[in-house]
């Protein structure tokens, strides 16, 4: 499973799937294209070292069906540098990186490691959801229904899809503030009416 967005037009973002085909060893001098800093990272900074070699996976990507029409390539799949900036104790923000392919294996996950990304396909285990909106995030990971499967045991959809009591009393009390002010600009309005007609 792809961890990044590489090309949203050809379909190749968070969460696509695919499979890897074979590996191709890379030296330092091959790979002078991907730039100075992720050369570093992979190879350490001793440019003497140019007979080092990495492996780099082929990976051939499967059509989602909400696009059958994109031909998804195999496709060298290099590595990807992540940079956070984390505030510090001083209070000054340092910017740490790492290094990885953006891959992972994708024959399971957890609905919460899933969240943020968007999947083509997916079996879906809902008999154990445990938390208010958890079975909602696992259905609206995945693009339509075609690419859907549940499953487990369960007594209701009730059981598998419930919100937070709180966020249920929040949405009521917001819904009757709504009507409250509706009906007092109503009766302002009204008020205003009968002043006018009074003078």
């Amino acid at each position: 499973m792809l961890l990044t967005n590489l090309s949203t037009k050809a379909g190749l973002v968070n969460g696509s799937r695919g499979i890897v085909t074979s590996f191709k060893k890379y030296t330092r001098a091959e790979l002078e294209g991907l730039g100075k800093e992720k050369l570093s990272m992979l190879f350490g900074n001793d440019i003497s070292a140019k007979d080092a070699t990495i492996l780099i996976p082929l990976v051939t990507f499967i059509s989602p069906p909400s696009n059958p029409s994109i031909n998804l390539q195999s496709i060298q799949i290099v590595p990807h540098i992540f940079d956070q900036n984390i505030l510090q104790p001083a209070g000054y923000y340092q910017k740490l990186k790492r290094i990885q392919l953006p891959l992972a294996w994708a024959w399971a996950t957890t609905i919460h490691k899933c969240q943020g990304m968007s999947l083509d396909y997916a079996k879906i285990n809902i008999e154990k959801t445990f938390l208010p909106g958890q079975g909602y995030v696992a259905l609206s990971r995945v693009r339509n229904t075609q690419g859907l499967q549940i499953m487990g045991e369960y007594e209701s959809w009730d059981r598998v899809f419930f919100s937070d009591p709180s966020v249920d009393w929040f949405l009521d009390h917001l819904k009757q503030k709504k009507e409250d002010d509706a009906i007092a600009a109503e009766e302002e309005a009204e008020n205003s009416e009968v002043e006018k007609l009074g003078h």
